[in-house]
């Protein structure tokens, strides 16, 4: 279960749908139940015939209605916690009740679950570390076949706390070209993006930002944080470089750092990458396949 996908598409719902699919392969029956706050009764009907519930984005209001219609029926729930250390859209009190119901906590990396017992009492044997994979076709190298060369690239929503406008002024100070691929949220951050030099493509099919990814010098990702950013197993799959900051979590790859809205401190990790031998590690990558299988496993510990 998850929220409507209308609302908007990020990689929380990519990772469901791919998911999924792994999982249909395996010979599982999956549905996606997209049902808002509104529908508490239609989710519980929706719910009864079903094994397992999983859901996903644990720290969401919309999240807190799912998981009471799934325990109203007496389903075991799992969650990919895809955890916000905050207490904006659930208090941290609800929150500790919705973690004690959870059969399991499906965590990206460890220090998302470090993350949750800064705030939650968490019991580990019902939790674990499950990462996100990507298509088997991404370990096919893809030409470089786009109008620009030795270009900056980002990946995401444009909107304020994915950090496009410090990028968009280092790569100005750099005088590299520097573009953005993304579905506008906020229309006045969008602008001081584009006024900072950014080129902007609104967002595209996996296959197409396969090209870019190929094509660029280097991808940063200058969120205020991340747990698995899908954008930077994508980039390694074409072997390009990759920058992070600092509270992105990823630590299975070794990979260039920088700190979220520091201009001088993401124009110096630009340089390092732009110098750097290629790293891309690409025997670390998984696939979904492979993540379907580490799923079902906990499916059958909860059932």
């Amino acid at each position: 279960m998850t929220r409507i996908k209308k609302n908007w598409v990020g990689g929380d719902f990519i990772q469901l749908e791919k998911t999924v699919e792994a999982l249909r392969k395996l010979g599982c029956e999956v549905d996606i139940v997209e049902f808002d706050i509104d529908f508490f009764h239609k989710m519980t009907e929706a719910l009864k015939t079903c094994d397992i519930v999983h859901l996903w984005n644990f720290s969401m209001y919309w999240t807190k209605i799912q998981l009471w219609a799934a325990r109203k029926v007496k389903k075991p729930v799992v969650c990919s916690m895809i955890y916000h250390e905050s207490d904006e859209f659930v208090p941290f009190d609800l929150q500790q009740i919705m973690l004690n119901e959870l059969s399991m906590a499906i965590f990206q990396t460890e220090g998302e679950r470090e993350r949750v017992e800064r705030h939650l009492i968490l019991d580990r044997e019902k939790s674990c570390i499950i990462p996100n994979g990507i298509d088997k076709w991404w370990f096919e190298k893809e030409d470089k076949r786009v109008f620009l060369e030795d270009f900056v690239l980002t990946v995401g929503r444009i909107e304020a706390n994915k950090g496009q406008l410090a990028c968009a002024l280092s790569c100005k100070e750099l005088k590299k070209p520097y573009v953005c691929i993304g579905e506008i949220r906020n229309k006045e951050y969008h602008q001081k993006v584009l006024e900072a030099g950014a080129i902007w493509h609104d967002k595209m099919d996996r296959e197409e930002l396969k090209i870019w990814y190929a094509s660029a010098k280097v991808v940063v990702q200058p969120s205020l944080g991340e747990t698995w950013c899908l954008c930077i197993d994508e980039a390694l799959s074409q072997g390009t470089q990759v920058v992070l900051t600092e509270k992105c979590e990823r630590n299975d790859i070794p990979i260039i750092r920088c700190l979220h809205n520091d201009i001088e401190s993401i124009k110096i990790s630009i340089k390092q990458a732009w110098k750097a031998k290629d790293y891309s590690k690409r025997d670390k990558l998984k696939t979904w396949d492979e993540i379907g299988e580490q799923l079902l496993e906990v499916y059958k510990k909860v059932i």
